[in-house]
């Protein structure tokens, strides 16, 4: 399954049987010789929500938490009849989201899906940076000799959002793994270049913490648009354009100071793989 291209390959183990993947997951992940996938995602059962899903990135690193992963998570029980919608729980490494399905009510297929990713966090111990810093907002860090402003913070996971010019004429595969092992980061981070459209539109590519450059990213259109806001370039509402669509978020800062999310998902296939014959 996939959203807007961020592919991840997901398994049902909501029966809690014995599953012995991890040592397979960067195989599974390869593009060439395995499934091929941005990620693993595993569906446990929880007894705090509808499911728990636990998620690890291609080079088999775990991650707290996924936007595009969770929206296919709650198609997948939908489909499979595990819930009855539109209202669902899905927990995480970083906690509980609240779920809604958009349905359509000709079809009852879902349409869109809308994901209460949390607040945003500024602090150092969420970002995994100085734990003295409560916030590090259009700051500066020096990469490869160059100065840089970024702007850190958490969505679950962290990320460290940049603005440019021009979102086409970043050297991603250069800054993005300086960035993402910069020593200021005790466990490295995901990385968002930034270009402002308008007050509501943003164009953002991304640099994914263990995957490298993904078609989108959940957290990082969530931590893009706060950091758009924060540093007041846009309105609290953008939709964030990335190379293979939009999602929408919404950051509700004077009520709840939670965002939220709202994308497409889609699953693909499914199928069977004989891991010993993974290279």
């Amino acid at each position: 399954m996939h959203g807007l291209g961020n592919d991840y390959i997901f398994i049902d183990n909501l029966d809690d049987g014995k599953l012995d993947i991890i040592p397979y997951i960067s195989k599974l992940c390869n593009r060439n010789t395995g499934v091929g996938s941005d990620g693993v995602v595993i569906m446990e059962k929880s007894d705090k929500a509808d499911c728990f899903m636990r998620i690890y990135n291609a080079d088999g690193s775990e991650a707290e938490m996924c936007g595009n992963a969770i929206r296919c998570v709650a198609l997948y029980l939908y489909e499979e009849r595990k819930i009855k919608g539109p209202k669902l729980k899905i927990d995480t490494l970083s906690g509980i989201k609240d779920i809604f399905l958009n349905i359509n009510n000709t079809t009852r297929e879902i349409e869109t899906v809308r994901v209460n990713m949390g607040q945003p966090n500024f602090r150092g111990s969420a970002v995994g940076i100085d734990e003295n810093i409560n916030d590090y907002i259009n700051k500066p860090i020096i990469v490869n000799g160059k100065t840089l402003d970024v702007t850190i913070l958490s969505m679950g996971n962290p990320h460290a959002v940049i603005f440019v010019g021009d979102v086409d004429k970043v050297n991603i595969n250069e800054l993005g793994p300086s960035i993402e092992n910069h020593e200021m980061f005790k466990n490295r981070t995901n990385v968002e270049f930034v270009e402002i459209i308008d007050r509501n539109r943003i164009r953002m590519r991304v640099w994914e913490r263990g995957s490298g450059e993904t078609l989108a990213c959940g957290t990082g259109a969530c931590a893009s648009g706060v950091a758009s806001a924060i540093t007041n370039k846009t309105n609290r509402g953008v939709d964030v354009y990335m190379k293979n669509g939009v999602l929408k978020v919404y950051w509700d800062f004077d009520c709840t100071n939670n965002v939220y999310l709202t994308g497409t998902a889609d699953a693909v296939y499914t199928g069977k793989i004989k891991l010993k014959k993974l290279n």
